[in-house]
């Protein structure tokens, strides 16, 4: 797989808590990708190569020569990205992933995000705004701060221009030039949409996921209509074609394709990680014949040398199979309850 070269074209705050890191393209190779897809960002560190780690993408496929990826700064590894400067040259590869819209089967779109889960939908967006025909689409989106919205007001414009993508931001507290709405997505918010054709992608925390997963099932939503994106280790099952995920597999391209291109030591952990992996896998499978999901968008994502971060170190392992740390999503879980959606939507 192709490594394609960049630099830097700006890095800045998209909210209190969010950087966006625009590039722009330093070689005449085109980058092709879907929007919801990621790729592997590598750059130089002190001399040497960093680790390669995987972020969602933003910005639109029509942008052909500008990538953008957003993150939080939780992390050794996000922390080094966020200091890059202008020019710099940074190393993409990829896209990966399939947490992708199937214009033949996704005629309605209901996008259900929470935190930084946002990212991939607004590639989606922003891509859906140039089509002429551009099918129905609801985004529920959640945070734990009125205050700290990534992307809220650019959506937020982008609804009022298009008629046919509506949003709801849900947040507590107060924000100053954003409209939200206190309270969870729950099943009486949902159940407005009412539409049993829609195809429901959500992206955020593991909890988060789980609740909508089960939430939609009993509401009678169809589990092919149920598209989950999966980080971390954790299992997931394809709702989407009936099988069973397994992130195996996109642990050995990932790491092939850097063993070839970044050097053997990359590579070497890599397979280390993934040996380590396969025994919890196998277990979490056992068990999890049954749930549903999609995507290997963020299978490949890990834990931070030092914390929690929304990016995917290939050389990092985690034994837990059920914890999900790209994107920093877990940054954005709320407390154990959320289980236990409440009602306070009017």
């Amino acid at each position: 797989m192709s490594m394609f070269k960049y630099t830097v074209d700006t890095i800045k705050n998209v909210s209190p808590s969010t950087v966006l890191l625009t590039l722009r393209s330093a070689d005449d190779k085109t980058f092709v990708f879907q929007p919801g897809q990621y790729a592997a960002i590598q750059f130089t560190n002190g001399g040497r190569p960093s680790a390669a780690r995987c972020f969602s993408i933003v910005s639109s496929p029509n942008d052909r020569n500008k990538l953008q990826f957003a993150f939080k700064v939780t992390g050794n590894y996000s922390y080094r990205l966020s200091q890059l400067r202008t020019d710099d040259t940074v190393y993409v590869q990829g896209p990966f992933g399939e947490f992708v819209i199937d214009p033949q089967h996704d005629r309605e779109l209901v996008f259900l995000a929470a935190g930084i889960g946002v990212t991939p939908f607004v590639s989606m967006v922003r891509a859906l705004s140039t089509q002429t025909n551009m099918p129905r689409t609801t985004l529920l989106y959640a945070n734990r701060s009125a205050a700290d919205i990534p992307f809220g007001h650019e959506l937020t414009d982008l609804s009022a221009q298009l008629p046919n993508f509506r949003m709801l931001l849900l947040a507590e507290g107060d924000s100053s030039d954003l409209a939200t709405q206190p309270g969870r997505i729950n099943e009486q918010l949902l159940s407005k949409i009412n539409s049993v054709d829609a195809t429901y992608f959500v992206c955020g925390p593991p909890k988060f996921m789980d609740t909508m997963e089960h939430m939609l099932l009993d509401m009678g939503i169809s589990p092919d209509r149920i598209v989950l994106e999966a980080f971390g280790q954790r299992a997931w099952a394809s709702t989407r074609h009936h099988q069973l995920f397994n992130p195996r597999p996109v642990y050995a391209t990932v790491g092939l394709a850097l063993f070839l291109l970044t050097g053997g030591f990359v590579a070497k952990n890599l397979v280390e990680a993934s040996q380590a992996h396969a025994s919890t896998t196998t277990s979490t499978t056992e068990s999890t014949a049954n749930d549903t999901t999609t995507t290997d968008d963020t299978a490949t994502d890990t834990t931070d040398d030092t914390s929690t971060d929304n990016s995917t170190d290939t050389t990092t392992n985690s034994s837990s199979s059920s914890t999900s740390n790209s994107n920093n999503y877990t940054d954005y879980q709320y407390q154990s309850d959320y289980q236990q959606p409440v009602s306070g939507v009017s």
